[in-house]
């Protein structure tokens, strides 16, 4: 009977752990001072070599002939334990055997010294499935082990395993193993099996591997069952891949926010019987080596991908800015966790597409377009900036005094406040107002607190009297925003008091707003104060 490319190259000693150094030369040491625990637990992701190393760990503990704290092999403890016929050495899938009566009967069996072995060797798989009370069952037998007893606990999710047990083991981390020890991995494989692998062969199997070394050789058996030459093309055609020309081209439709062209590159990948969960994986893959590539200075490092491929990127990376990038990827996420429950597939993927590329289906950042919502913000800075440089005859400032109902009267010519000049302080009489000395650490904190606001202050300086601070910027949107929106004035203050330890009011730094809390005659603010008095409706204009 054929045996599968995963079994048949297991390893069988520690040093035939592949991209596993650190915990190989760990444990070897420990056997070959005899320093054994007798609780491990081994914690990673699927296909990582938890179980081999528990079973090697299980052969080197009960070896009487170790060779640098490697198994021999050949006693009949080695080849008992390798072909599953010692009673000495116990595999349980907790997934399935997860009950405390489970656990109350490994109690009771490991109380008995072993039949043949020298240890007892418990290989507990999954053990984050057993229940509360498996547990704490568990743990009792745990904390006062019989000598003759060894724990081996495996699982994927260790967030999920009680802290009074992890503090009884010895963890080992089995993290994902790199591209290049799978790639090694695999051309000695397919050497030895008689397979002709490329380069284009070998990196995409190890790309999509993911870390797991028995997911490459999976897949490695797949593409050998397919063909004898195993190229690029063949592990897509296997692996059910759009290819990295296909995922690229449809990407680049999505960053122009081509409908059209998203869609039928879509339908062309779909023709091809292409996985459309799998597409959607290297669609967000794609986007996120875009994202990348837009943040990171060197980004070849953390991008495993061909230099062609790496340029495709990079040439598409320059069309796109990074908020558009961000909320693509959200969306796809979103498309990840929809797909497997939807039951028209490719209809929801196209709904994807669609609300990616159309503005007014809300594909971008909660409801609109990015870039459209971009441009209406710098075209309203434009008309903002154009009305305050506008003559004083073009765009005067009104009051109006209105009394009750009745048409509103426009403030006398004389009384109508000059354009202020920013460029200089005002001129008050003798009243001076000092520079904010920690304005740039406030600028700093609140790049943090509220982004858009800060951006708006760039360029900007404050000026502090008492505890009124006044901000002088040219950007009137800031201070439309710290006259009108209360949120920029909380995050300001917030900013402010982290800097600074003082609760200031705030104010844009005009002359108007300087006359308003230091000590001047002005006869508009006389009027506007009697009128007031007098329960008159004061409304501003302008």
């Amino acid at each position: 009977m054929y045996q599968a490319l995963y079994r048949k190259w297991r390893p069988k000693v520690f040093e035939d752990m592949v991209g596993r150094d650190a915990v190989s030369t760990v444990l070897r040491r420990q056997i070959v001072e005899g320093k054994v625990s007798h609780a491990y637990l081994f914690t990673g992701t699927r296909g990582t070599g938890k179980t081999t190393c528990s079973k090697i760990l299980a052969k080197a503990v009960n070896c009487p002939h170790t060779v640098e704290g490697n198994p021999c092999l050949v006693c009949d403890s080695c080849q008992s334990i390798e072909n599953g016929s010692a009673v000495d050495v116990v595999e349980i899938d907790a997934a399935s055997n997860n009950s405390v009566d489970n656990i109350r009967d490994l109690k009771e069996e490991a109380a008995f010294t072993p039949v043949a072995l020298k240890y007892r060797v418990y290989i507990i798989d999954e053990v984050h499935m057993l229940s509360i009370g498996a547990f704490n069952a568990l743990l009792k037998l745990m904390e006062e082990p019989p000598p003759h007893v060894i724990f081996i606990l495996a699982t994927t999710e260790v967030h999920k395993i009680p802290a009074t047990i992890l503090s009884r083991c010895q963890r080992f981390d089995f993290g994902r193993i790199d591209l290049a020890h799978i790639e090694g991995h695999l051309n000695r494989v397919a050497a030895a099996e008689g397979a002709t692998l490329t380069p284009e062969g070998c990196g995409l199997l190890a790309k999509l591997a993911d870390g797991a070394m028995r997911d490459a050789l999976t897949l490695l058996d797949q593409c050998m069952a397919a063909s004898g030459e195993i190229t690029g093309e063949v592990v897509a055609e296997v692996a059910g891949l759009a290819g990295d020309e296909g995922v690229i081209r449809l990407a680049g439709a999505l960053c122009r926010q081509d409908v059209s062209a998203a869609l039928e590159e879509l339908q062309a990948l779909y023709d091809r019987s292409v996985d459309l969960k799998r597409l959607c994986a290297d669609l967000t893959a794609c986007f996120r080596n875009l994202m990348v590539l837009k943040t990171t200075p060197e980004p070849e490092r953390l991008i495993p991908v061909s230099p062609e491929e790496l340029a495709a990127l990079k040439e598409l990376a320059q069309g796109v800015s990074l908020p558009p990038l961000l909320a693509v990827l959200g969306k796809l996420q979103e498309l990840s966790d929809k797909l497997p429950k939807a039951a028209a597939k490719r209809t929801e993927f196209e709904m994807a597409v669609v609300r990616i590329c159309t503005p007014e289906a809300g594909g971008q950042t909660g409801g609109g377009d990015y870039q459209a919502l971009l441009a209406r913000i710098h075209s309203l800075e434009a008309q903002l900036a154009g009305l305050e440089k506008a003559p004083a005859s073009q765009a005067p400032r009104q009051q109006v005094l209105q009394a009750g109902p009745g048409p509103a009267r426009p403030a006398p010519q004389e009384l109508q406040p000059e354009k202020p000049d920013l460029a200089q302080p005002p001129d008050m009489a003798g009243v001076q107002l000092d520079r904010f000395p920690l304005w740039e650490q406030a600028l700093q904190t609140l790049s943090s607190i509220n982004p858009p606001l800060w951006g708006t202050l760039h360029g900007s300086c404050a000026y502090v009297k008492d505890d009124i601070l006044l901000v002088q910027c040219e950007n009137a949107l800031f201070r439309r925003l710290i006259r009108e929106d209360d949120n920029a004035k909380a995050s300001l203050r917030r900013a402010l008091f982290s800097v600074s330890g003082k609760k200031f009011r705030l104010g844009p730094y005009t002359p108007e707003t300087v006359s308003r809390i230091l000590p001047k005659d002005s006869p508009l603010d006389e009027m506007l104060r009697r009128a007031r008095e007098a329960g008159v409706q004061v409304e501003e204009k302008g």
